[in-house]
């Protein structure tokens, strides 16, 4: 299964974020409850890392105990890291940059969420006697 020289299939990885963060908020957007900006960019934050955790562990066992051969494959294709590459540094810049990712999408995400609240309930962080 030699897919590591397809670097498209990072965009899998963004769509399935992009979908999930989109399920979440409107799981918690439901009618009667209100999600104000910077509580609705941490929700998508904190759901990036919940699914980034298990993903970052498996690709950890996977370069460790599965595929080195890949991680010397990528080791020896890349002037960044080079020689720092370890299954450990790749498993951790994987959770960086999906982090990274689940904060711009949770913030244009917000951008949609954030029109569809009234000026009042914006400015306040609140619904009260607003129906």
């Amino acid at each position: 299964m030699d897919y590591g020289h397809i670097s498209e299939l990072r965009y899998f990885n963004f769509l399935f974020l992009i979908l999930g963060l989109v399920y979440i908020f409107r799981y918690f957007k439901r009618p009667g409850r209100k999600i104000s900006y910077l509580p609705g960019i941490g929700l998508g934050f904190i759901t990036s890392i919940v699914s980034l955790i298990p993903f970052a562990f498996f690709l950890y066992v996977y370069f460790t105990y599965i595929d080195l051969d890949l991680l010397l494959k990528i080791k020896s294709g890349s002037s960044l890291m080079g020689s720092y590459l370890t299954p450990l540094a790749s498993a951790i810049g994987v959770a960086i940059e999906g982090a990274a990712y689940g904060v711009i999408i949770s913030f244009v995400i917000m951008q949609y969420y954030k029109s569809s609240l009234t000026n009042r309930e914006f400015v306040t962080g609140s619904s009260k006697g607003v129906n």
